[in-house]
């Protein structure tokens, strides 16, 4: 890359003028113009109209402009980014996530990220929402994979992706009769009509301490349902199961539909149109400035995610 050749147009075109460009770089100006002529005769155009002066920079030549400066930028980022990877080639990452994430996402997340940074190791610790905000706040962790209705607005975070709700039925239910649709393995939606009949329905929930836990007592509320609650389980894939096997309805998110199959299928209804979803967040201390791994690890499970 021939920074001398870039720094020279864009002084030219910056003064307006080859014998002040030329002072400005310290060479003759004669130089200059032999060099600049050279880049155009190799390029086929003119870059600079030389009829009136001040001189001035022709379509060509703001197009060609605009290449060096993105040309420039890129190697700049290219530096930095590879500095940092320098100055963080090893040490750790401290990762509070909950079960259902870690289950599903994080085998292929930390194989990936073991793949770019050998010498960066993940410590995770998979924990409910509440204890993932707490240690963050205290330093205890550098992240932590959150979902929440409410997200905490001391903490800063990075967007991971929007997962849709979605209430699985057993297989026996009585679609049909109850709502007046037909069964489908696709996912289809439920209005708040429907919802409304629910409420006397069995479900398995998750404990409040839970992410997607919090979000079923937040549904029912919305919906003004009084469900009869026959198991509180602590873990997503438990629920899914026991619902699955027909013990009752669950709330699951979309994640878990990639992950389980079942040889009867239960079925799956989003939550009102547009559907109800959930964020799915990384936490970290407010005013932290992410390092390039840790930019990295981010982006891999919004690719995962």
């Amino acid at each position: 890359m021939d920074h001398d050749k870039y720094k020279y147009i864009l002084a030219v075109a910056e003064y307006q003028s080859f014998s002040k460009a030329a002072d400005a770089l310290f060479i003759s100006q004669p130089y200059l113009s032999k060099v600049v002529s050279t880049i155009e005769r190799d390029l086929g155009v003119r870059l600079f109209d030389r009829n009136h002066m001040p001189l001035s920079v022709t379509a060509a030549g703001k197009c060609y402009i605009d290449y060096i400066k993105t040309v420039l930028h890129a190697e700049q980022q290219m530096y930095a980014g590879l500095t940092d990877i320098s100055e963080h080639s090893s040490g750790t990452i401290s990762l509070g996530i909950g079960s259902t994430h870690c289950s599903y996402l994080m085998p292929d997340v930390f194989r990936r990220f073991q793949d770019l940074y050998p010498h960066i190791r993940i410590n995770f610790t998979e924990c409910s929402n509440k204890t993932m905000v707490e240690y963050v706040e205290n330093g205890l962790f550098d992240f932590a994979l959150y979902t929440s209705p409410d997200i905490p607005r001391n903490l800063d975070h990075t967007s991971i992706k929007k997962e849709r709700l979605l209430l699985v039925f057993p297989p026996s239910y009585p679609i049909r009769e109850i709502f007046g649709k037909n069964p489908s393995q696709a996912v289809q939606t439920l209005g708040r009509d429907d919802m409304h009949k629910l409420s006397n329905e069995q479900f398995i929930i998750l404990t409040e301490h839970q992410g997607i836990g919090q979000f079923m007592r937040k549904i029912f509320e919305i919906y003004e349902l009084s469900p009869k609650v026959i198991y509180e389980v602590k873990n997503v894939e438990t629920a899914f199961r026991l619902a699955a096997a027909g013990f009752g309805l669950t709330i699951v998110p979309e994640i878990c539909l990639k992950f389980l199959s079942f040889q009867a299928a239960p079925h799956y209804y989003q939550i009102g149109n547009p559907p109800l979803e959930r964020h799915v967040v990384m936490l970290y201390q407010r005013g932290r400035k992410l390092s390039a791994p840790e930019q990295t690890l981010c982006e891999i499970i919004q690719g995962f995610a």
